[in-house]
Formats: structure tokens, sequence, C-alpha cells
């Protein structure tokens, strides 16, 4: 299990350094906070939401809560921005974040299918997913993931350059037909 106050009070001490290239002020905060989740407020929106309410508008305080309202792959994917911002100017400190929040390992990388590959909308959803699943440590639930879209590939790719073949729908059939012998398997 992650530690998050620790990870978050590590953050907030980068984000807090005023007059340096970690610091980061409310709106740019929250901004970063919608790039992983639309219905995070804008500024303006929270402030006036919480002086309603009657909670801190101190900026601690709302970061804070804006993680919490988080699920667990949400804060993972909003650290994993974090430590690729700060890493340049602060490695020290982002490598305690990330034993923190990753183990000590590094954060999954970000892979993208080309968009002229046919279903790539599907196949890039999929590696979120699967960044997400390592990320949380759910590593049957990853390998899972990476079957179905191992799957997806090879349909794919059968699909733009051997159309006749590309009815084949199990992952050993898909292999052999992508690339025979590949799988210990004979030709179709």
């Amino acid at each position: 299990m992650v530690n998050w106050i620790a990870a978050f009070n590590h953050l907030f001490d980068l984000l807090d350094r005023k007059n340096t290239p970690t610091y980061s002020s409310g709106p740019d905060f929250l901004r970063t906070a919608q790039s992983v989740d639309k219905g995070v407020p804008g500024y303006d929106q929270l402030i006036e939401l919480r002086n309603r309410q009657g909670r801190s508008t101190s900026r601690k305080a709302f970061y804070w809560d804006v993680l919490q309202g988080f699920e667990e792959q949400q804060k993972y994917q909003l650290f994993r921005l974090y430590i690729d911002r700060l890493e340049p100017h602060a490695k020290d400190e982002v490598d305690i974040i990330r034993a923190i929040v990753f183990g000590g390992g590094q954060a999954v990388p970000q892979v993208t299918v080309p968009v002229d590959l046919w279903s790539s909308e599907k196949l890039n959803l999929s590696l979120k997913e699967i960044d997400h699943a390592i990320d949380a440590r759910q590593y049957n639930r990853a390998g899972t993931l990476a079957y179905t879209c191992l799957e997806g590939l090879y349909k794919t790719y059968l699909k733009k350059h051997a159309p006749d073949k590309s009815l084949a729908t199990d992952l050993m059939t898909l292999c052999r037909v992508n690339r025979p012998g590949f799988c210990g398997g004979s030709t179709l």
C-alpha cells in the first residue's frame, strides 16, 4: 500500500517552493489535476465552493482534498505527471517520491499506438489500463490486459497487411500467421 500522506507531503514541499521551477500555483495544480479527471473544478469554482462550505482555501488543504477525491489509479497518474515534470529540477526529492509511490521503480512508461492503425483507440486505452494495473501492483490484471492487447495488435496488423487471414481469433494462430515459426507452430 502506498503511504499517500507521505507522498503528498513530499510533493507539496516541492510545489510550495516559490520562485523555483518546482512551484505550482493553485490554478496550475488544478489544471494538472484536470488532465487526470475533468471533474476537478477550476480555481475560481473551487475557492467559491470551499468558501460556501466554510472549508480552508489554503493550497495545501485543497491540493490534499483533490488528491483524496481521486481513485487509486488517478493518484498514480497525477504523481507520474509530477515526477516527470519535477525530476529535472529536484532529482533527489523526486526519487524519494518515486520510492514511496512506485516502490523505487520507474513509473510505467507511456506508450501510444499510432492512430492510423485500426482500433488504435481501444489499444491505447488497453495500454493505459495495463500501466495503471502495474502502478497499482495488480499484476494478474496487467497480464490479462497485456494478453488482450497483444491479440488486438496482431489482429490490427493482419487486417492491414493480410486481410485474407484476418479472421484468425486465438493468440497462437494470430502469432503463427504474423510470423511463421515465431511461436513454435507451423504456418497456416
